[in-house]
């Protein structure tokens, strides 16, 4: 136009890997400055063994992190997002697990080419795999100077696209990252801005609602002209989505005029008595990338049945500006709900089943 209130967050142990990263990250830069600037010193040794101690722990989160990443896929990002933005987002991420790998890396080389012993922790030293060598060391320094450079510009475009989308788009790709209770917080605070984007206005010229039946052993496809939709759809926000077709029963058009006039008549849908059909959605879930299913009641006669409706979901644009295409079909045996009455209710001649198909286009309406 995620399933519930957790938006479908990243799993606990990716968001507490991503936090650490990001802290660890920030206190090694500013450490790294201080460091460096001072004097040569029992202390600055002291230092910078920690650096180094700090760096291969933060080399072994990275790796731990892909692992887990490989094996618990982050959750799919919003339906509505342009192709191009989902293509940068895969390029950030993967520059910003080289560079996080890199960084540590490099100081590795640096302390080992150094000559000085590099102590973990100070608990154990950690055995060299080369030689000291200086010209080494003032290369990979170079090297490690512009990684840290790379990383901190990657790492602003990468929290300055997340404040982006949580700010002006207002969906959850900031919150899915956040802790339960910051995500939560953000949440309640971004209701009434939300509660303006998932309001639809349906395009009724460029929508169809139509069905298709079986008479004599051939299908025949049929539309209904009139007919309402109230949409409410946000799909980072199903808990609250609500959708709701009436159906002007009379606007049925099969192409056939006897036929549409049998189709009318009380043995069949009696447009007189019950001039209105209807479907309710208020459960929503997301079966894939842009599908879902909406649970609700389908009323025709004033029977009321549950059904499961799949759709596809394609949302263009951003903001208000937005565009969504919806399609779906559903199946559903006439006769459940008393659209066969009489000579009707035979289906030797009319079929039982019928396959009712839409296609609606909505623009997004501030309202």
């Amino acid at each position: 136009m995620s399933a519930d209130v957790e938006f479908q967050r990243y799993h606990p142990v990716q968001r507490a890997l991503h936090w650490l990263l990001a802290l660890a990250l920030i206190g090694q830069g500013l450490f790294g400055l201080y460091m460096v600037s001072m004097d040569n010193s029992p202390q600055k040794i002291e230092f910078y063994n920690l650096h180094k101690s700090v760096g291969l722990t933060i080399l072994v989160l990275v790796i731990l992190r892909l692992i887990w990443r490989w094996r618990h896929p982050p959750p799919p990002l919003p339906a509505g997002m342009p192709n191009w933005e989902r293509m940068a987002a895969r390029v950030s991420h993967f520059l910003l697990y080289c560079l996080m790998l890199a960084m540590p890396a490099s100081g590795l080389v640096i302390g080992f080419a150094s000559g000085f012993p590099t102590v973990v922790y100070g608990l154990f030293n950690l055995p060299s795999p080369i030689a000291a060598n200086e010209e080494l060391m003032h290369t990979m320094s170079a090297v490690h100077f512009y990684l840290a450079a790379a990383l901190l510009l990657v790492v602003l475009v990468h929290a300055a696209a997340a404040l982006r989308h949580h700010f002006l788009l207002k969906d959850t790709v900031l919150r899915r990252m956040l802790p339960a209770l910051a995500a939560g917080l953000l949440s309640v605070a971004l209701l009434p801005a939300a509660a303006e984007a998932t309001d639809w206005q349906t395009d009724y010229e460029e929508s169809r609602l139509a069905f298709i039946g079986s008479q004599s052993g051939d299908s025949f496809e049929g539309v209904f002209e009139e007919f309402e939709a109230d949409i409410r759809f946000d799909p980072e926000d199903l808990e609250d989505s609500r959708v709701e077709v009436t159906i002007e029963t009379a606007s049925v058009n099969s192409g056939s005029g006897q036929r549409d006039s049998s189709i009318r008549d009380e043995g069949l849908l009696d447009v007189e008595s019950y001039p209105q059909a209807r479907f309710l959605a208020e459960t929503f879930r997301e079966t894939g990338d842009g599908a879902y299913e909406a649970e609700g009641e389908l009323t025709l006669r004033d029977t009321t049945r549950d059904v499961v409706l799949p759709f596809t979901l394609e949302i263009e644009g951003e903001g208000e500006e937005r565009t969504a295409r919806a399609e779906g079909e559903l199946a559903i045996n006439r006769l459940d709900y008393g659209v066969g009455q009489g000579q009707w209710e035979d289906t030797s001649q009319v079929g039982a089943e019928i396959i009712i198909q839409f296609v609606l286009h909505a623009e997004a309406s501030g309202a």
